[in-house]
């Protein structure tokens, strides 16, 4: 899962991948309709403090991901420079 900051909350990119994995784990499927598909077979998924339950969502993604192996990027803007930042779970 990438992770784009944003001013407040984070933008979230799944990969088609990580979607296949998610919709044949129970505790992830539920919450794929939370997300918008893009053309490629991924879904995005925004991460902010007014909507209810998104960090909760997001942090179960970075999780059961994990498990499975697969990496989470932070992307940060610095100026016109991406920092990217590599959690493994």
């Amino acid at each position: 899962m990438d992770r784009y900051k944003q001013r407040f909350g984070w933008i979230c990119k799944l990969t088609p991948e990580e979607v296949r994995y998610a919709q044949s784990e129970i505790f992830l499927k539920d919450s794929l309709r939370k997300m918008k598909s893009t053309s490629d077979g991924g879904l995005i998924f925004k991460v902010a403090p007014w909507i209810l339950g998104s960090l909760a969502t997001m942090e179960l993604f970075m999780d059961g991901l994990g498990e499975a192996g697969f990496n989470t990027n932070n992307v940060h803007r610095v100026g016109s420079v991406e920092v990217l930042d590599q959690e493994k779970f």
